[in-house]
């Protein structure tokens, strides 16, 4: 529980002195770093998360392996993070060592905060623990204390909207951080990106269909106006209106208008596609937000039943990853295998979950890897082999980390 008392600062305003106890992930990544090999898979990418996590420190530049679940643009709450931190701790045989009672004090002293390391804290707890619930109380914290700092807006806002069911999180503070994150935004595309996750938080958390519609509009009309003004460049507008149209496109498909919906993720689709001659965003953002377009595309063409549309969309999607951007080609991979799967294609769907299951083990994603399996499991079965979907289906549980060099284990390519 929180911990206050107050004094009255040279001015002779009454300020406040808070304190919250949070579990102490710096620590327990550190632990990790004295245990975990630094090239061992699947623990490399335990290693590369422990590391920020134990300073605790916002990695300026992430590695494949250090994923940012807080920074995702459909501000959804991952399970992920938690989930391979614990089966690794328990790989490693450090579950049950007495961690889970250490904690960490967190004291705003009298109006002064360390955003920077608040910042840090926050990134530990969901991208290395996957503790939102903590990551929750360092935001409401946050807003108790005037601050400048883009980030620290941005991680709070979008914690506290992941986890909004309505009741336990005050709309109304998400409201002020992401204002905090845009007014405090230090360059054009920031601005726009905090907005997006703002729009985000309004359709999918609230299901406040209009007023996302009408957030996104003043998005787009300012983006517009920063190029006439030559403040970007005319492809920065066209990733920009490409990442708005394909959220505005999620208003219609909630709205089962899923033809419209086809339109404009279409379009969507052709604005990131168009060019990559970028000034002020970041090229590598701007292909992973492609890739996410282009799965998007395949599933309206799928609620459609536009089946070979939606494969060939996918499978031009995986040949873009695996050129462009390969951070994103596991999940292309495993979309494209699950819908082989779906379409009755299992031949080319195990292939697909050999070649994705390479990846997958690489990044720390046991719930991603579970689900691969599971279409490994099925393509089997429906193709007689039932000893090798059984123990396919037994390494789920066995091997959730992917310790096995195959998905398929003993079965020729």
């Amino acid at each position: 529980m929180p911990v206050s008392q107050s004094q009255r600062n040279s001015t002779g305003d009454l300020v406040m002195s808070l304190e919250i106890r949070v579990p102490d992930w710096p620590r327990v990544a550190d632990l990790v770093l004295s245990k975990c090999g630094e090239s061992e898979l699947p623990m490399k990418a335990l290693y590369e998360r422990a590391l920020p996590a134990s300073l605790p420190r916002r990695p300026h530049v992430r590695s494949s392996l250090q994923l940012n679940y807080i920074t995702d643009l459909g501000v959804r709450f991952s399970r992920e993070p938690k989930v391979f931190l614990e089966a690794s701790l328990k790989t490693l045989g450090l579950w049950g060592q007495g961690w889970q009672s250490w904690e960490r004090r967190v004291t705003s002293r009298f109006g002064e905060l360390d955003s920077s390391y608040l910042v840090g804290l926050l990134d530990a707890s969901v991208n290395f623990a996957g503790d939102w619930s903590s990551a929750a109380s360092l935001a409401a914290l946050s807003i108790k204390y005037p601050h400048n700092d883009y980030w620290l807006y941005l991680y709070s806002a979008v914690v506290q909207a992941a986890m909004d069911d309505g009741i336990k999180i005050d709309g109304c503070q998400i409201e002020a951080q992401f204002s905090g994150a845009i007014i405090s935004a230090r360059s054009e595309p920031d601005l726009f990106m905090a907005g997006l996750r703002q729009a985000a938080w309004t359709l999918k958390r609230r299901r406040q269909f209009d007023e996302a519609l009408d957030q996104i509009a003043e998005l787009v009309s300012t983006a517009e106006s920063w190029k006439a003004s030559r403040r970007i460049a005319s492809d920065d507008l066209s990733a920009l209106r490409a990442t708005a149209l394909n959220l505005k496109a999620l208003v219609w498909v909630n709205q089962e208008r899923n033809h419209e919906a086809l339109e404009m993720v279409q379009e969507a689709a052709r604005l990131a596609a168009s060019s990559e001659q970028f000034v002020t965003v970041n090229p590598d953002a701007v292909r992973r937000y492609r890739c996410q377009i282009m799965i998007n595309l395949a599933q309206v063409y799928w609620k459609l039943d536009k089946k070979d549309q939606t494969l060939s969309v996918l499978k031009q999607n995986e040949e873009y990853a695996a050129r462009a951007h390969e951070g994103s080609l596991s999940e292309a991979i495993s979309i494209r295998a699950y819908y082989s799967y779906s379409c009755g294609d299992y031949s080319t769907a195990l292939a697909l979950t050999r070649r994705g299951y390479g990846f997958l083990r690489q990044e720390g994603c046991p719930n991603r890897l579970a689900s691969l399996r599971k279409v490994a499991v099925a393509s089997l079965a429906m193709q007689g082999q039932q000893d090798f979907a059984q123990s396919v289906a037994e390494r789920i549980v066995l091997d959730p980390l992917g310790f096995d060099d195959d998905i398929l284990p003993g079965l020729q390519a």
